[in-house]
């Protein structure tokens, strides 16, 4: 449960990934724009659809701290001596890098959404802007997530204060 460490580089007539792992949209993308030539007409539609992969990815990842999170909640109901502090410690910490990444990544797609950028074209900006609400989205959950867990350890302390 990590972010895509993908770096890229555009300019007028190219983009460029760098990645230590494979990564299979990237892969699945280049063969894209060798068979649909418009996938290629301006570096700003593939910057776009790279952003847009890995805001999904990021999606999902929520997706998976939610279900942690819920399962956590339902064994502290069931079992209040359930011995689930470090695991709490250890997803708040997971998700407070994950938070730094993405909050990295949000502003840039917000300059790439309310300014100019010169590999992209104007129409294209409510692309940008879509991914911008996207990655807000995951933001604002993992936020969510944290104040949970806080509140989670609370709970645990107070129901077996009164156990």
């Amino acid at each position: 449960m990590k972010p895509i460490d993908l770096g890229t580089a555009i300019g007028d007539n190219y983009v460029i990934t760098v990645s230590h792992e494979s990564i299979s949209f990237v892969d699945e993308l280049y063969e894209e724009c060798k068979v649909i030539e418009e996938r290629m007409s301006h570096p700003g539609l593939i910057l776009h659809s790279l952003l847009d992969h890995c805001v999904d990815d990021y999606a999902e990842i929520v997706d998976n701290i939610e279900s942690r999170v819920e399962k956590m909640e339902r064994g502290i109901y069931r079992h209040p001596h359930i011995r689930i502090a470090q695991e709490i410690f250890q997803l708040k910490r997971t998700m407070h890098q994950l938070r730094r990444i993405i909050a990295e990544e949000k502003t840039i797609l917000s300059t790439l959404s309310h300014h100019d950028f010169p590999y992209t074209e104007q129409e294209d900006k409510v692309y940008f802007i879509d991914i911008y609400d996207h990655i807000s989205r995951v933001v604002d959950s993992l936020n969510i997530f944290r104040e949970s867990l806080t509140c989670l350890l609370e709970l645990q302390m107070s129901m077996n204060r009164i156990a």
